[in-house]
């Protein structure tokens, strides 16, 4: 889809997590690695993917707990302009490790 007032996208990658609901054990751990990988200008994949490889203009992993259900664990990432989202998902993989 194309259109003049869309100027860039975002990639995202989410899944169901533990909860306080479902498994309150692995909430603390899950916060922490959220806060660890995207949880700002200083976090691993920040520097990773906007500083060191310029590959995108924002990151940031999110981890939301609270639901009767699962919770959430998302990252988004804006990519930088001319990177194509195949590449972000690329990127993500390699940078995880």
């Amino acid at each position: 889809m194309k259109s003049s007032h869309i100027k860039g996208f975002r990639v995202l990658k989410n899944w169901a997590s533990p909860s306080f609901a479902t498994n309150k054990e692995d909430v603390y751990n899950l916060y922490v690695l959220a806060e660890y990988m995207g949880g700002g200008k200083t976090a691993k994949l920040y520097k990773k993917l906007v500083e060191e490889k310029k590959k995108a203009l924002d990151v940031a992993v999110k981890y939301n707990p609270i639901a009767r259900s699962y919770g959430v664990f998302a990252i988004s990432v804006v990519p930088a302009d001319d990177v194509r989202p195949e590449e972000i998902l690329q990127e993500l993989e390699k940078s995880w490790m």
